[in-house]
């Protein structure tokens, strides 16, 4: 769907809901707050057709972001990272760690 506003479901990954050609708004490196626009993904095929808008549900830094390009359904655009230090690591009932 044309001109939707589009957000993660997986923690600290942002990816397209449509295909279209994927504009970043973000580089390496910068950092994201919780709601702000990162990207547009255009639709060629319908030329009037308002770009979707990309919103990172989180905050952090762009660690890793997919080149302007095309993409699917499903892609990974942006994956953001906060701090580790910034985050509670308590250990879980297997032993590991949970990320909180």
């Amino acid at each position: 769907m044309a001109g939707s506003v589009i957000t993660s479901e997986v923690d600290f990954d942002a990816s397209g809901k449509h295909a279209g050609l994927f504009e970043p708004l973000k580089a390496l490196g910068e950092a994201v707050s919780e709601g702000e626009l990162v990207g547009f993904i255009h639709h060629p095929d319908t030329p009037d057709a308002t770009p979707d808008q990309i919103i990172s549900l989180y905050e952090g830094m762009v660690l890793c972001k997919r080149a302007m390009a095309q993409v699917v359904r499903g892609d990974a655009v942006f994956q953001i990272a906060k701090d580790a230090s910034s985050r509670a690591l308590q250990p879980d009932q297997r032993g590991g760690l949970n990320h909180g």
